[in-house]
């Protein structure tokens, strides 16, 4: 895994990206999911696995939850196309979009 930069020093000031694939790291984050990223307060985190996505922030009380949950679902929202088309195992499917 290697530390991932970006052209934005408030993003990397803000968030550390790590990836064994820096062409999925690239594809995922794009100017559009970096700025609803740093637009997020308090400062979530994401991981990555296979077709699972952790989403977490320092602790939440258990009202919360349901905010965390949009968050992911927000995360998932700002995937581009692109991305699924390129890494199709790597992502979770669509709930929304049948198919995807």
């Amino acid at each position: 895994m290697r530390d991932i930069g970006y052209e934005s020093e408030r993003f990397d000031q803000t968030f550390d990206v790590w990836s064994g694939d820096r062409r999925f790291a690239y594809s995922l984050i794009d100017a559009r999911m970096m700025e609803w990223l740093l637009a997020v307060s308090p400062v979530p985190g994401f991981e990555i696995s296979g077709r699972w996505i952790f989403a977490y922030r320092d602790q939440i009380s258990p009202r919360e939850l349901e905010s965390l949950l949009g968050l992911a679902e927000g995360f998932v929202a700002r995937i581009r196309p692109v991305v699924r088309s390129l890494y199709p195992e790597a992502l979770p499917r669509r709930p929304d979009r049948p198919g995807s």
